[in-house]
């Protein structure tokens, strides 16, 4: 049966239970709410928790604090990125236009966002998230009504619910502190997960030397007809032992267009296939019935290398640029920075190797890419479970709180946006009357989210309608 046919049959059977049994006052009966589609079962367990954490006031308040100017700065710069990028999404090919899983971070809905790592780092990320609105409110003894979790099919989360009437009328910087803990503690959490990857897990394996490593494949080539694939190990070529990618180079020195040779890679047995010449690749693709092995009787070539059609991989290189993808920036900040507004892109290739893992097939250290290190710990599977889901957690905990930040009404930032326009009106025009400048600071949240909406919108238009207009 056709999977999208199961999730429909899924979701429909859902929404009617639901209904079914809100309407028998079943839901009310056991103190379960709805959020919009979502299923709220409340408890109480977890606010001596909370209660327990939030007793270092001062420090929670200045964190708070802090955490008012970290969103707002998130939310200015992650805005302005959605405007300036606009006019780009015009010249994406309607073919790599992104579809709707791949702007919901979900995981199974989402195809990157592996299953069991992204369930696991979404809830731990969701818990922080909520945890940290009830540690501020309590911080600041503002009510949390009850905690719980977030139901729609699956479990999708946690929640904290607190007293809406108090917040309301609570002092406007306790409101700020409240809204702004969210995406603040995802921030955190990217920082420090990011930091336990890259300095603990990434830097304690140890690269091996024994093969070459294959970062890409040619296609139509030599490594493409036997099946190699990226992150593949070479081990051995005509029976000589491959080593590193210094030996892998020296054996190819060696040959000639047009000559068979077996090679054995780390997860399978040897395959032979004859070399291709370079120059065939210059901007082509050979046809699939072009025979390689003809090549050895053309006379103008035998001073020319063979070309088994593959890139190489370090993973001396990775691990560098995985420890410290901020390397370039760190070695020459103010010419990164010349470069990067004269459009140039290379100051960041660290970083965007360090986020665009998923994008390369990779979860991000899975097999076989693991087969290119060493473990200090005797369980390697272990290891990079852990290592796993410390990524998954930080690219989550980015992507929820910078999402959160965004001044769009219901998200964290449109309510702390709707506040901060507020104390501005009052410091610029203190005589305005505060029921005056809590509609101005309405109608100016309602504009931005519209905004939001639009250039969100946009991601899934512009590249589909760009062709008319380029």
């Amino acid at each position: 049966m056709n999977g999208w046919l199961i999730f429909l049959l899924i979701l429909n059977g859902y929404i009617l239970a639901v209904y079914l049994l809100a309407r028998g006052g079943i839901l009310k009966r056991y103190n379960v709410g709805l959020m919009g589609p979502a299923l709220m079962f409340r408890t109480q367990r977890g606010k001596k928790l909370i209660e327990k954490i939030s007793r270092a006031k001062r420090f929670w308040i200045w964190s708070g604090t802090f955490g008012i100017w970290l969103t707002l700065a998130s939310m200015f710069l992650l805005t302005l990125l959605l405007i300036v990028q606009l006019p780009m999404l015009f010249r994406i090919p309607e073919a790599a236009a992104p579809g709707a899983r791949e702007i919901l971070a979900l995981p199974g809905i989402n195809p990157l966002i592996p299953i069991g790592y992204g369930i696991v780092a979404l809830i731990l990320a969701i818990v922080i998230h909520e945890f940290s609105h009830g540690i501020l409110a309590r911080a600041q003894n503002l009510k949390v009504k009850s905690l719980g979790m977030l139901y729609f099919i699956v479990p999708i989360g946690a929640f904290v619910e607190p007293d809406e009437e108090e917040l309301t009328a609570a002092p406007r910087k306790e409101r700020m502190r409240v809204f702004a803990a969210g995406p603040t503690s995802n921030i955190v959490t990217t920082v420090i997960c990011g930091l336990l990857f890259s300095m603990v897990f990434i830097g304690g394996a140890e690269p091996v030397e024994d093969g070459f490593g294959v970062l890409s494949v040619v296609e139509g080539s030599p490594a493409d007809r036997i099946g190699l694939e990226a992150f593949d190990k070479i081990v051995a070529i005509n029976g000589t032992d491959v080593t590193s990618n210094a030996a892998f180079t020296a054996i190819m020195g060696r040959t000639n267009p047009g000559q068979e040779v077996e090679i054995v890679t780390a997860r399978g047995g040897p395959q032979s296939t004859c070399l291709a010449h370079i120059e065939m690749f210059n901007g082509t693709t050979p046809d699939a019935d072009t025979d390689f092995c003809t090549l050895r009787n053309d006379t103008s070539l035998q001073n020319e290398t063979g070309f088994l059609g593959i890139g190489p991989f370090d993973p001396h290189a990775m691990q560098q640029q995985l420890v410290a993808p901020f390397s370039a920036w760190e070695d020459d900040f103010g010419g990164c920075m010349s470069r990067t507004f004269g459009g140039d892109m290379g100051c960041f290739r660290g970083i965007l190797l360090y986020i665009a893992l998923p994008f390369l097939g990779l979860s991000p250290i899975n097999e076989p890419l693991t087969d290119f290190y060493t473990t200090p710990w005797a369980s390697d599977t272990a290891y990079w479970m852990t290592a796993n889901v410390l990524y998954w957690l930080m690219w989550i905990s980015l992507m929820l709180g910078l999402t959160n930040a965004l001044p769009a009404v219901p998200l964290d930032g449109g309510y702390l946006f709707r506040d901060f326009v507020e104390d501005i009106v009052q410091k610029v025009k203190p005589t305005v009357e505060a029921a005056k400048r809590a509609a101005i600071a309405k109608k100016a949240s309602v504009y931005t989210s519209f905004l939001i909406l639009g250039l969100i919108l946009m991601q899934f238009i512009a590249p589909r309608v760009g062709k008319y207009f380029i």
